[in-house]
């Protein structure tokens, strides 16, 4: 008995570890699969006729990497006039997690 709740609390801790990139999500995390677009800013009627995104993933909450700032997304779009900012985030069985900042303006 002692062996599975040890094993337990394991699977736990890994699996939190793992799901790190997207944890500030407004509607949460799924543990087994989270795919979700939430709005971050809005300072315009329109969207605007450019978009740029930036990214950040995490594998095994082991290894992090990537730019999902604004700015990456801003300069990847060659967007000057930020309308629009959201954010996107996937996470599959706590295993690989992606992080991405979508910018929309002109």
């Amino acid at each position: 008995m002692k062996k599975i709740i040890l094993y337990l609390i394991a699977a736990f801790a890994l699996t939190n570890c793992a799901a790190t990139t997207g944890i500030n999500s407004k509607t949460g995390l799924g543990s087994l699969f989270t795919d979700i677009k939430e709005p971050v800013s809005n300072s315009a009627a329109s969207t605007g006729s450019k978009r740029g995104e930036a990214c950040s993933t995490n594998i095994l909450g082991l290894v992090a990497v990537g730019d999902s700032s604004i700015i990456a997304a801003r300069v990847n779009g060659g967007i000057t006039k930020v309308a629009t900012v959201d954010s996107t985030y996937l996470n599959v069985l706590a295993l690989f997690g992606k992080y991405c900042t979508i910018v929309t303006g002109e």
